[in-house]
C-alpha cells in the first residue's frame, strides 16, 4: 500500500500543480495522501513527521534564505532600482549585444518573479534599435536569464538541490557553471555576432562616472550575499541578511513594514515548507529501501531514473523546485549525491532543460505572448543552443564520474 500511496501522491501533486495550486500546498496534499494508504499508519506519527519537516534545521535555513531573497529582489523592483540599474549599463556599455546580455541576464539572477516579462519591454526596444526580429529578441530574454540557473547562488533551484543533498550551494555551483558559460557562449554566437549597432549615445566621463558609483551602490547588497560566505566561514542566510541591511539602508527613505511583506513571495516560501515537509515523509517510509535493491536487482540503470524521473516533473511542471522537491528525496535514498557528483549533474540538468522547454513554463508562455511569437519558431531556434547544452552536460557527467 505504500508503493501505491506515493505513486498515487506524486501524480496529485502533478495534476495540482498543473492546475497552478500553491507548490507547498500541493506537497502537503501529497504527505496526507502517503500517510493515509502508509502500513500501521496513526496520527500521532503524522504530526511527528510534520513537526520536524517543519523546525528541521534545513528547512529553517532554507526558509530565512529564500525570504531574504525574495525581500531582495522584490524592493529593488518596486523601489525602481532595477529601472536605474539598467539607466547606469546603458550609460557604461557602448556595445549594445553587451547591454542586451546584460538586462535579461541581471533581471534573471534576480529572481524576480515574472522577470522574464520586465525584461522583455527593454529587450524589445533595445531590439529595435539593432533591428532583430521578435522570435529572436523572445529568445535572447530566455535564454539569457535562464543561463544563470547553474550558477547564481540567489537561484531557488539551486539552494533547494544543495540543502536537499546536504551540500553547501557553492558545492553544487562548482559542478554547474560550466553550463552557464556555454549557454552564454552559444547564445552570443547563434544570436548577437551579427548584431553590428551600438549605443549611439556618447557620455561624459564624469556621467560614466556616476553610473558606475550608481550601479555598484545598486549591486551592493547582492555582492555582499554572494562574497561572504566566500571571504568568511559564515552561512549562506547570515550574509544574505547583511546585503538586506545594506538595500535598506540604501533605500531607508521609502522602507515601509508593508514594502517589505509585499516583496516577499510567500508562494515560494510555502512551496519549500512544503518539499521539507514531503522529504521528511519519504524518509519515514520503509518500503524504499525494498523499492532501492528491487531497482539495483533488476538492472535498471541508476542514470535512466536520475534522467527521466526529474525530467518528466519538470516538463509537466514546469517548475524546477517542483521536480527537484518531488524527486530528489525519492533519488537520494539509491544515490549520495554529495559523494556522486556526476547523477548531481545530470539530474539537475534532465530538471533545467526538461522546464526550460516545457509548455507550461510561464516565462516561456508569457514572453512568447508578448512578442506574439509562435512556440513553434521558439523551439526551432532555441534546437541548437538547447542541443549543445544538453550535450555538454552529459560531457560533464562522464567527466565526474571518471575522474
Amino acid at each position: 500500500m505504500e508503493f501505491i500511496g506515493v505513486i498515487l501522491a506524486f501524480v496529485v501533486i502533478l495534476i495540482l500543480i498543473a492546475k497552478k495550486v500553491n507548490l507547498g500546498l500541493s506537497m502537503f496534499f501529497g504527505t496526507i495522501i502517503i500517510y493515509l494508504l502508509k502500513t500501521d499508519s496513526n496520527l500521532l506519527e503524522y504530526l511527528s513527521v510534520l513537526k520536524k519537516g517543519l523546525l528541521d534545521e534545513t528547512t529553517l535555513t532554507l526558509v530565512a534564505v529564500i525570504t531574504n531573497i525574495t525581500i531582495i529582489a522584490g524592493i529593488m523592483e518596486k523601489t525602481g532600482l532595477i529601472n536605474q540599474m539598467i539607466s547606469s549599463m546603458r550609460v557604461l556599455f557602448k556595445r549594445m549585444e553587451t547591454i542586451m546580455i546584460l538586462i535579461p541576464s541581471i533581471l534573471g539572477i534576480l529572481t524576480v518573479p515574472g522577470g522574464a516579462m520586465i525584461s522583455a519591454p527593454i529587450v524589445d526596444k533595445l531590439g529595435d534599435e539593432t533591428n532583430i526580429n521578435n522570435a529572436k529578441k523572445m529568445v535572447i530574454n530566455l535564454l539569457f536569464r535562464h543561463a544563470w540557473y547553474f550558477s547564481f547562488p540567489y537561484v531557488p533551484g539551486l539552494i533547494l538541490t544543495a540543502n536537499l543533498i546536504g551540500a553547501d550551494v557553492y558545492f553544487v555551483i562548482r559542478h554547474l557553471f560550466p553550463l552557464t558559460i556555454t549557454l552564454l557562449i552559444v547564445g552570443y554566437l547563434y544570436f548577437l555576432t551579427d548584431m553590428k549597432t551600438t549605443n549611439n549615445i556618447n557620455y561624459s566621463e564624469r556621467n560614466k562616472y556616476k553610473a558606475l558609483v550608481n550601479l555598484i551602490k545598486i549591486m551592493l547588497p547582492i555582492i555582499i550575499g554572494i562574497s561572504l560566505p566566500i571571504i568568511f566561514p559564515v552561512p549562506f542566510w547570515v550574509s544574505l541578511t547583511v546585503g538586506l541591511g545594506v538595500l535598506f539602508f540604501i533605500i531607508r527613505e521609502e522602507l515601509s513594514w508593508h514594502l517589505i511583506t509585499k516583496s516577499i513571495n510567500w508562494n515560494m516560501v510555502f512551496g519549500i515548507i512544503g518539499i521539507m515537509i514531503f522529504k521528511e515523509c519519504i524518509n519515514n517510509l520503509s518500503f524504499l529501501q525494498q523499492f532501492t535493491s528491487m531497482v539495483l536487482n533488476k538492472g535498471i540503470p541508476i542514470w535512466l531514473l536520475v534522467v527521466i524521473l526529474p525530467a518528466l516533473v519538470a516538463f509537466l511542471t514546469g517548475s524546477t523546485a517542483g521536480s527537484i522537491g518531488v524527486t530528489l528525496p525519492l533519488l537520494s535514498i539509491m544515490i549520495n549525491f554529495k559523494t556522486n557528483p556526476e547523477y548531481l549533474v545530470l539530474m539537475y540538468g534532465s530538471s533545467f532543460f526538461a522546464y526550460y522547454l516545457s509548455p507550461v513554463h510561464l516565462c516561456l508562455i508569457l514572453t512568447a505572448e508578448y512578442f506574439k511569437v509562435n512556440l513553434k519558431v521558439v523551439y526551432k531556434l532555441l534546437f541548437w543552443p538547447t542541443l549543445v547544452g544538453i550535450l555538454v552536460n552529459i560531457v560533464l557527467f562522464f567527466l565526474y564520474y571518471l575522474y
